[in-house]
C-alpha cells in the first residue's frame, strides 16, 4: 500500500496544497505559487506506484507460486504464535471481558482480498502472541506495524464490519521452543557447556519465556483500529497494480 519513493504526496504537502488553495481563493499566488500549487495537485492526483518492496514481496511470491516452493519455512515467531493460539484468545478474553469468543476458522475472501479474522463479532479482532517481553509492546500507544494496521482493514472489509481490534498477548511459550532456544544457545556458544551450565541457561531461557508471574492485565495491550474506508477504497487499485507486475514476471521467464 505504501507507494514507491519520491511518488504519492505527503501529509506535510497535502497540507501546503489545502493552504494554498484557501490563499488563492481569498488574495491570490504569486507566480511561485502557483507552480507549487500545480505541481502539488500534479503529485496528489498522481496514479499510484509500487514501491520497491511491494515489488520484491511480489517476485518472492511469484517465485513460490510458480515453482511450487516455499520461501521461508517458519521462524521461531509463528511457530509460538500457533502453538499459543488458544491460549492468547483466552486471556485476551479474561482481560477484556469479551465473553463466549469463539476463534473464527471461516477464510473470507472478495476479489481482492482474502483472509481469516481470529474473532469476529461486533468488531474484528486479530491476536498477536508476543515472543517475549521485549517484542511485547508495553509502552506503544498507536499500531505501530503498517502491515497489521492494513491487515485490520481487509478484514473489517471482508467481516463487514465498523470496527476492528489488534490484541498482543503475552502468554508462557511452549516447553519444545523453550528447549530449541536453549539448544540454539547451546549451538552458538564457544566450547562444551557443563552440566551446570546448561541447566543455568535452561533456567534463563524459562525465565525470559514464562510470564504467569506478571499480572495478566499487563500482558495483554490492546489497540482499537477504526474502520479507514479511504485505505480500503485504495486496496482494489493497488492490488491491480500487483497484477499487472505480476504478469511482467510471468512474461520475463516465458
Amino acid at each position: 500500500m505504501t507507494d514507491a519513493k519520491g511518488a504519492g504526496i505527503t501529509e506535510k504537502q497535502l497540507e501546503t496544497l489545502k493552504d494554498l488553495a484557501i490563499k488563492k481563493l481569498e488574495k491570490g499566488l504569486t507566480d511561485k505559487q502557483e507552480i507549487t500549487l500545480s505541481d502539488l495537485v500534479a503529485k496528489r492526483d498522481a496514479p499510484p506506484v509500487l514501491s520497491e518492496t511491494a515489488k520484491t514481496y511480489l517476485r518472492d511470491w511469484f517465485i513460490a507460486e510458480k515453482f511450487g516452493r516455499v520461501h521461508e519455512f517458519t521462524n521461531k515467531f509463528c511457530e509460538k504464535g500457533i502453538a499459543v493460539e488458544d491460549e492468547a484468545i483466552e486471556l485476551y478474553s479474561r482481560v477484556s471481558g469479551r465473553k463466549f469468543i469463539k476463534k473464527n476458522e471461516d477464510q473470507l475472501e472478495n476479489e481482492w482480498v482474502t483472509g481469516t479474522p481470529d474473532i469476529i463479532m461486533d468488531i474484528v479482532t486479530d491476536i498477536k502472541a508476543s515472543w517475549d517481553i521485549f517484542t511485547f509492546p508495553l509502552f506503544s500507544d498507536h499500531v505501530e506495524n503498517k502491515l497489521y494496521y492494513a491487515q485490520l482493514q481487509g478484514y473489517q472489509w471482508l467481516a463487514e464490519k465498523n470496527g476492528g481490534a489488534l490484541a498482543y498477548c503475552l502468554v508462557d511459550t511452549p516447553e519444545e521452543l523453550i528447549h530449541k532456544e536453549v539448544n540454539r544457545a547451546k549451538w552458538n556458544a564457544v566450547g562444551t557447556l557443563s552440566e551446570e551450565d546448561e541447566m543455568k541457561l535452561y533456567e534463563l531461557a524459562e525465565k525470559n519465556m514464562k510470564f504467569s508471574d506478571i499480572p495478566e492485565k499487563t500482558r495483554v495491550k490492546i489497540f482499537d483500529v477504526p474502520r479507514d474506508e479511504e485505505f480500503i477504497s485504495k486496496i482494489p487499485q493497488r492490488v491491480e497494480l500487483c497484477r499487472e507486475y505480476i504478469k511482467t514476471l510471468e512474461a520475463a521467464i516465458i
